[in-house]
């Protein structure tokens, strides 16, 4: 039976993580496994967390990893996503910012709290990650330190980038792909729609996206033990909002092509007023917001079952 209330929910659980350390013998705690804590459907909601016992004893975080083309929208996702699930911004913003300018040029972790982290978002430069840059992506997968400079004056050489060793504590476990919206379909406006021809229609150049991304994810498939990636499409706010059916329904239809269906998740920007806010809270659309718990709630029960099934 569900318990009444989320605090009733941390105390259950918390008895049972004390019961459970008893059980487990102290050296599993210093053997360097790091994979994350998850969080329960009901609680990731909330904003209160709850997480299974045999998954707490192991996972320090949970790791996801958010990769994508220059200027596609990685940092504003990755502080909207924050701010639905946790209802606040009181956390590390990650800077938002121009591409080449002040865009993301190292590695950086951006965590659901400050002191007390139990996932974070992994912040990376924005590239097309090609063949040629293979080692980049790997050495991403499995853990590349903080802070490690991949873009700029006195980035890392691909040599430097290959004799990195990696860190555990810093592994992804589960990526998410940031693809605009924009990139894959153009509104030609509401006179095709009494004229009973399709509003939305595919962008010029879809299919080499389509080809790029089936590359990507089919590379991240065998770096990260088959474990399909999520792909959110940002700036939904220029074609009618993330609730717009329409669109939705031309993106789908275009990246059912590389992804599972029930994987595409789309956010629309805030404004700017929103990211100025004095109140620590950031105002989401209601269906970018309903997008974003869901996308949480299914890298949740995604790592969550990974652990499970690891465990076996």
């Amino acid at each position: 039976m569900r318990p009444s209330s989320p605090a009733a929910t941390v105390q259950a659980t918390h008895q049972r993580v004390q019961s459970a350390q008893e059980r487990h013998v102290r050296r599993e705690y210093a053997s360097g496994v790091n994979t994350p804590r998850v969080l329960s459907v009901r609680s990731s909601r909330g904003g209160s967390f709850a997480f299974a016992p045999q998954v707490l004893e192991k996972y320090n975080t949970m790791n996801i990893l958010v990769l994508g083309a220059p200027q596609v929208g990685k940092s504003l996702f990755i502080n909207s996503y924050r701010a639905a699930i946790t209802n606040t911004t009181r956390w590390p913003a990650a800077p938002v910012g121009i591409s080449g300018f002040y865009g993301t040029t190292t590695v950086e972790p951006f965590p659901n709290h400050a002191r007390q982290p139990t996932w974070l978002c992994i912040d990376t430069p924005g590239s097309l990650y090609t063949e040629k840059h293979a080692v980049i992506l790997e050495k991403l997968t499995e853990g590349m330190p903080w802070k490690t400079k991949l873009k700029g004056p006195n980035a890392l050489t691909l040599p430097q980038i290959k004799d990195i060793s990696p860190i555990a504590a810093n592994k992804a476990h589960q990526c998410i792909i940031v693809v605009p919206a924009t990139d894959l379909i153009e509104d030609d406006g509401w006179v095709n729609t009494f004229l009973w021809r399709n509003r939305y229609r595919p962008a010029d150049g879809v299919d080499d996206i389509v080809f790029y991304l089936k590359s990507l994810i089919s590379s991240l498939r065998a770096l990260m033990d088959d474990a399909s990636p999520f792909v959110v499409v940002t700036k939904m706010d220029k074609v009618g909002g993330a609730g717009n059916s329409g669109a939705c329904a031309a993106l789908v239809s275009i990246l059912g092509q590389c992804v599972p269906v029930n994987r595409v998740y789309f956010t629309a920007a805030v404004e700017n007023r929103a990211l100025l806010a004095t109140g620590r809270t950031m105002v989401l659309e209601s269906s970018t917001k309903q997008n974003l718990v869901r996308l949480h709630e299914d890298i949740c029960l995604a790592v969550q079952w990974r652990s499970q099934v690891d465990a076996m």
